[in-house]
C-alpha cells in the first residue's frame, strides 16, 4: 500500500511525507521522526550513567510475531554503539521475545537476570510495562528499566520506580507538524523542508508532569 502511495505522490507531484520512521530507500518523500540510531545512544548514556562498568547490558525487544522490527533494530545498534565507545569489554545482550510467550520461559533472559550484578535493560520499544510487570513478579535485583512512549501502563510503572527512564517519541507533534509544514508548502512556499528530526526527550518521574503528550 505504501508503495502504491509513493508512486502516486511522485506521479501528481504531491508531497508525501511519512511519520515516525525513515526509509532512505524510498525516494522522494519527507519524513518526520525522531532518529531512532540517535534515541539508542541516549539510552546508553541514561544506563551507563547508571550501571557504569560494573554491570551487564541488555536490548530487550518485545514483538508479535512477524512484527517488522526496523526501528527497534536502529535503536539497539544506536545503544550498541555508545556502550563500545564507552568501553569495549562490557557485556551486551541482545534478546527478542514474542509476547505471546510468557517471559519466564525465556530462559536467556532468566540467565541473565539471575546474575548478581547490576543489570541494565533497554526496552526498545512502548512495551516496557510487560518487562516492568514481570519483575514485580519476581525476585531479581538490580535492574534498572529503560523504554519509550508515554502510554499509560508505563506511566504507571514510571511513577512506581519501576521503570526508570522512558523516552518519549512526541507523537502528538509528529502529526501537527506534518500537517501544518505540508499545510505551508502547498499555500505558503514551495522551499518549506518537510524533513523534521523530532527531539530525543527524556522523562522521569520527577518531569512527567510538565510533559503532554501522555497517551
Amino acid at each position: 500500500m505504501s508503495n502504491k502511495l509513493v508512486q502516486y505522490a511522485n506521479k501528481e507531484n504531491k508531497p508525501l511525507v511519512f511519520i515516525d520512521g525513515k526509509n532512505d530507500k524510498v525516494l522522494n518523500t519527507s519524513f518526520i521522526y525522531q532518529n531512532s540510531t540517535k534515541a539508542g545512544e541516549v539510552a546508553g548514556r541514561l544506563l551507563y550513567n547508571t550501571i557504569d562498568d560494573d554491570g551487564i547490558y541488555i536490548a530487550l525487544t518485545l514483538v508479535e510475531k512477524s512484527e517488522f522490527q526496523g526501528n527497534q533494530k536502529e535503536r539497539e545498534l544506536g545503544f550498541k554503539n555508545f556502550l563500545i565507545s564507552k568501553n569495549p569489554n562490557l557485556k551486551i545482550h541482545s534478546v527478542v521475545h514474542t509476547i505471546d510467550a510468557k517471559l519466564e520461559e525465556n530462559k536467556i533472559l532468566d540467565n541473565l537476570l539471575s546474575l548478581k550484578t547490576k543489570k541494565g535493560v533497554f526496552v526498545t520499544n512502548s512495551r516496557s510495562y510487560i518487562f516492568a510487570k514481570f519483575l514485580s513478579d519476581k525476585s531479581y535485583n538490580n535492574v534498572k528499566i529503560l523504554g519509550f512512549d508515554l502510554n499509560k501502563k508505563n506511566i504507571d510503572y514510571l511513577k512506581e520506580e519501576r521503570i526508570q527512564y522512558l523516552i518519549n517519541q512526541k507523537p502528538e507533534l509528529q502529526g501537527y507538524q506534518s500537517l501544518m509544514k505540508i499545510f505551508q508548502k502547498i499555500t505558503q512556499d514551495q522551499t518549506v523542508s518537510l524533513n523534521i528530526d523530532i527531539p530525543v526527550e527524556i522523562i522521569i518521574k520527577e518531569n512527567l508532569q510538565d510533559s503532554n503528550d501522555i497517551l
